[in-house]
């Protein structure tokens, strides 16, 4: 996403050919915007929560293990 890209620039692995739009990028990688409205409507649903930006398949033990299930 966003964010991602805001990094990849700042790395130079990427180039943007127009300054706002990278300078855009950037501040969403060195600022992200906190998803409060989401959180609020979770917080009575989810009792946790697991990062799986590296990918479903490498944090599904964990996931596994904690539940108490098969996959």
């Amino acid at each position: 996403g966003d964010s991602a890209a805001g990094l990849a620039i700042l790395q130079n692995r990427l180039q943007v050919a127009d300054a706002k739009d990278a300078d855009y990028l950037i501040k969403r990688h060195l600022r992200p915007s906190p998803r409060i409205l989401q959180g609020q409507a979770l917080r009575d649903l989810a009792n946790s929560a697991i990062d799986l930006s590296d990918g479903l398949i490498s944090d599904l033990g964990h996931i596994v293990k904690a539940s108490d299930c098969g996959a």
